[in-house]
């Protein structure tokens, strides 16, 4: 049998590969409705980052597959982002999708355009002139346009037609406590609230009619019935949140902390909600979570002087969390970060520049910079010299700390050593005052003073400081009997005893 050449196989099986490789990556590609299906069960898994990527496969795929359109709108409501969704909404109605018109009109409304949401919910009333949903709409746009008397009209409209139209005494609710009628407010939303307690309205705007009344815990009761019944909806995460926080219970700091967290996942864009992430976990005592939720929340909105000075404090209390953990080059970019919050704070509102002072020089004095620290507690003595205890305390272990890290000569460290002596003094003089004998006030400063006398008697032996070390010490006992580092003084001063 005579044997075919090689070569003759090889175009053939080349071709077979090219038609293979074709086969199979066609055959790989997914369907539009594929991708529709697994970003719903993405959305519904709260990942709405992963849903949001899927939808605008699905459309990529198929330009009018409508259910996606609408899905990937209703997301866009929950981010805020609402001219994505109005485009979104608009292409789903074009498209016949059935709920993407009304969520067209309540997307307008959201989005504060209540001109369009007017019009829109009156061209649909043409059509469905009996249907009480969308009346309860318009009454809504009116009360928000401020046009309560129209409002209310509408609202007495969907009674006639419904008497136990809970939309409607929920409508007529809010009206009321616009108007500061609160008594018959209350009563419309508890009535409403009995027609229909899986109403989402009512729960939501009782809440916040109880929230406004400073009865936080019965306000979270219905933000949390709110969140049952509407579980995307990142407002009542918020306010439940909010309620929580505003009960003062530290039990109840950690159900904030998981609501919150929430509503950074569904809205990650609302800085709102990471200076509230932070200010829960600073009441957490979380202070390095506590940190990079100010950081976020001042990257989205830098211009509030308030937030700044907020945030420093929170870094200074991350910067000692890091040192307590031994991690220094953390420690110190948050004292860095402190430093840099209270600079911006100064420069958005140079009002507040003097009060910053004493703020300042502390975050150079835990950053290490006591050079700087030094000349920020000066500043804030010389504002106000008679209220200036503490800088001129913490401006002595500035002197102490520059001291015991320098590399000078001799010399020059003791006269860092005697700058620290005196702020000591002039500290320990501004609480004696008119006072002979030592006051319980001044025992921070005589505490640093019985220590830096030993110091200096140890480290330069000049032995009339042992004398003063003694002194300082007694008289602090005086005043404060069980006084730790007086103790502690005294016992290094005592001879030491050789035990042979």
């Amino acid at each position: 049998m005579k044997l075919l050449k090689i070569t003759n196989f090889v175009p053939i099986a080349l071709a077979l590969c090219l038609i293979g490789c074709a086969t199979t990556s066609q055959a790989g590609k997914p369907k539009a409705e594929d991708l529709l299906q697994q970003g719903i069960t993405a959305d519904d898994q709260g990942d709405f980052d992963q849903a949001i990527d899927l939808y605008r496969q699905a459309i990529q795929r198929k330009s009018k597959l409508k259910e996606a359109h609408y899905r990937l709108g209703q997301i866009y409501v929950e981010r805020k982002m609402f001219d994505e969704a109005i485009a979104e909404f608009k292409t789903a109605r074009d498209l016949k999708y059935p709920q993407a018109v009304t969520e067209l009109a309540v997307t307008y409304h959201k989005a504060g355009k209540l001109d369009e949401a007017e019009a829109l919910i009156k061209e649909l009333l043409i059509k469905k002139p009996n249907d009480v949903d969308l009346k309860y709409r318009l009454g809504k746009v009116y009360l928000d346009k401020g046009q309560l008397n129209e409002a209310g009209e509408v609202f007495r409209q969907v009674l006639q037609m419904d008497p136990n139209n809970a939309s409607a005494h929920n409508g007529l609710a809010n009206l009321y406590f616009r108007q500061r009628n609160y008594d018959q407010a209350m009563a419309e939303y508890l009535l409403a609230i009995k027609l229909n307690p899986d109403f989402t309205d009512v729960n939501l705007d009782l809440g916040s009619a109880y929230f406004q009344s400073g009865k936080y815990a019965e306000a979270s009761r219905y933000f949390k019935k709110y969140t049952e019944l509407s579980p995307k909806d990142a407002a009542g995460h918020y306010m439940l949140a909010k309620a929580y926080q505003m009960q003062k219970d530290p039990a109840l700091i950690e159900p904030a902390i998981i609501e919150t967290k929430k509503v950074t996942r569904m809205d990650p864009e609302n800085d709102g909600v990471w200076y509230l992430l932070g200010s829960l976990q600073y009441d957490a005592k979380n202070y390095i979570e506590s940190a990079q939720a100010f950081s976020k929340s001042l990257e989205l909105s830098p211009m509030d002087p308030t937030r700044w000075h907020e945030a420093a404090r929170v870094y200074i209390r991350a910067g000692n969390a890091y040192s307590a953990n031994k991690d220094t080059a953390n420690s110190k970019r948050m004292f860095d970060a402190a430093i840099n919050a209270y600079q911006k704070r100064m420069e958005l509102d140079p009002t507040k520049a003097e009060d910053t002072y004493y703020d300042m020089a502390n975050a150079y004095y835990y950053a290490g910079y006591y050079d700087e620290a030094i000349l920020w507690y000066q500043k804030r003595i010389e504002k106000n010299p008679a209220a200036a205890f503490g800088a001129l305390v913490n401006m002595g272990y500035s002197y102490s700390l520059k001291g015991q890290g320098s590399k000078a000569p001799k010399a020059e460290v003791r006269a860092i050593y005697e700058k620290a002596i005196t702020a000591f003094l002039q500290a320990k003089a501004l609480k004696m005052g008119k006072n002979i004998k030592p006051v319980k006030e001044a025992a921070p400063a005589m505490e640093a003073l019985s220590q830096h006398y030993l110091y200096i008697f140890n480290k330069f032996n000049e032995k009339a400081f042992k004398a003063k070390a003694s002194a300082e010490a007694k008289a602090l006992l005086t005043v404060d009997p069980g006084n730790k580092i007086a103790k502690e003084v005294l016992d290094a001063l005592k001879p030491k005893i050789e035990v042979w």
